[in-house]
């Protein structure tokens, strides 16, 4: 289970189709506030995503 590092002002964060084809949870930025989260699949990113809108000022979040 990997931990994922939320900075203090993530964005907003959106599900993308990565280039092989699975999902991904990115929030736009490059650098330091990057979150780049892979999925397994659309379900497992729609769930992923609803504990992200929780997370207000970071923290870590387990996938």
């Amino acid at each position: 289970m990997p931990k994922y590092q939320i900075p203090k002002s993530p964005g907003e964060f959106q599900i993308i189709e990565s280039y092989a084809g699975t999902p991904l949870i990115w929030n736009h930025k490059k650098g330091k506030g990057k979150v780049s989260i892979p999925c397994r699949d659309w379900d497992h990113a729609e769930e992923i995503l609803e504990k992200l809108k929780e997370f207000k000022k970071g923290g870590e979040l387990w996938v």
